[in-house]
């Protein structure tokens, strides 16, 4: 019997609210909104069939509705309902306008204070893969700096009016990849110094920098990924449990196959996937955009990362980012098995000794403690708590008559 994808429902309706996969109306507006040929016409028909426009659309098939717009355009499509994809269209082209023209000033400023910048996943998907700054809308734009500039790249946004969001704290250097920014009229950008969540390391960004591309941004010079990091990052980024699949990852990382064409550099992908332990997310993506979205991945491709030995700290990080996180909660043990999964991330080979003595140190920061013996106060609470409940339930089913226990 064939083995059932982990995308496919074992029904015939939707996948279940809160996933990492599209619905099954999802996928049709997809295809409709990314194949090139008579299936997109097919698919559209489909999904219309389906579609309250009074109803709330999900935000995940919003945002792909300006780019839906552009595809049936080309297709040469006509219908009523293209009136209001083409004003969701003109919206989104004046919103990603009005946002760049936002960050123009404050780019020059990063670069005239000598930072290296460069900007990755909205700004240039819009400018470089899809073409358009209406089929791609975004709420932010992701800036990168060197990890050694960061904390001057902060003070610099400070500076010019941009406030930290709520949650933030200085520690974030040293254990977080990015930090996000909003101003007064609720503009966003998001500032990293390191392009993965997952790799953190001070020289996890080198190859990235190494490898980057120019890109005019409003008439400024700036870097971006070279194509095959921007595909890993959108694949990386989209592949994790949310209570609302974030489906765009999809459009995006078709997009960039589709536009890199030949010159797709599949070897540097699999290198890149090894080297940073991103083997089994990855090889799920391209499996759904082979399978599902018909993108041309090289079946080598997929063979060679299925042979691919999944390091401990992978397995153990994909168990908890793929699943609810009321899952994950449920369990005192559970956020530790999460936290700990990115604390081996973060810490790399550190041997048996140093990961005891500084693993606290770093439960401490994430549960925002003054000190780690507030951890190991915490721990044994929830460790005698979590006994006492035991015991109740043991008592409980003691006394409950024999014929019901």
């Amino acid at each position: 019997m064939r083995q059932r994808a982990p995308w496919q429902p074992e029904s015939t309706g939707n996948t279940a609210v809160g996933s990492i996969w599209p619905t099954a109306k999802q996928r049709l507006l997809l295809r409709a909104a990314l194949l090139r040929g008579e299936e997109e016409v097919g698919a559209w028909q489909q999904w219309l069939q389906g579609i309250d426009w009074d109803a709330d659309f999900d935000r995940g098939s919003f945002r792909l509705l300006p780019l839906l717009y552009v595809n049936m355009q080309r297709c040469g499509v006509t219908h009523p309902t293209l009136q209001k994809l083409k004003g969701l269209y003109r919206r989104a082209w004046y919103e990603t306008n009005s946002l760049f023209y936002r960050l123009r000033d404050d780019i020059v400023a990063l670069r005239q204070a000598g930072h290296d910048v460069m900007l990755v996943k909205g700004a240039p998907l819009a400018l470089t893969y899809y073409r358009s700054l209406g089929a791609r809308p975004m709420s932010d734009i992701d800036v990168i700096v060197p990890t050694s500039q960061a904390q001057a790249a902060l003070a610099v946004m400070e500076q010019r009016g941009w406030q930290r969001f709520s949650m933030a704290r200085d520690e974030d250097l040293v254990y977080r990849h990015s930090m996000l920014f909003r101003d007064s009229a609720g503009y966003e950008c998001d500032l990293h110094w390191h392009v993965l969540q997952e790799c953190c390391q001070d020289d996890a960004d080198s190859d990235f920098w190494q490898a980057a591309t120019e890109l005019d941004f409003q008439g400024i010079p700036v870097k971006t990924l070279h194509a095959v990091d921007q595909f890993l990052l959108v694949i990386m980024h989209g592949i994790r449990w949310n209570p609302e699949p974030a489906i765009r990852w999809i459009a995006d990382a078709a997009t960039i196959v589709r536009e890199a064409g030949a010159t797709f550099d599949w070897p540097r992908l699999l290198r890149q996937a090894q080297q940073r332990q991103l083997v089994l997310r990855l090889t799920m993506g391209l499996q759904y955009l082979a399978q599902e979205m018909d993108v041309p991945i090289p079946p080598c491709v997929l063979q060679q990362l299925a042979a691919v030995r999944i390091s401990a700290v992978e397995r153990l990080e994909s168990a908890c980012i793929l699943q609810p996180e009321a899952d994950v909660y449920r369990t005192f043990l559970g956020p530790i098995k999460l936290i700990y999964a990115d604390y081996g991330r973060f810490a790399g080979d550190l041997g048996l000794w140093r990961t005891l003595t500084d693993f606290p140190h770093y439960l401490r920061y994430r549960w925002r403690m003054e000190g780690r013996r507030d951890v190991l106060k915490l721990i044994l609470r929830k460790g005698l708590q979590r006994s006492v409940e035991v015991l109740l339930g043991h008592r409980q089913a003691l006394e409950l008559p024999e014929s019901v226990r």
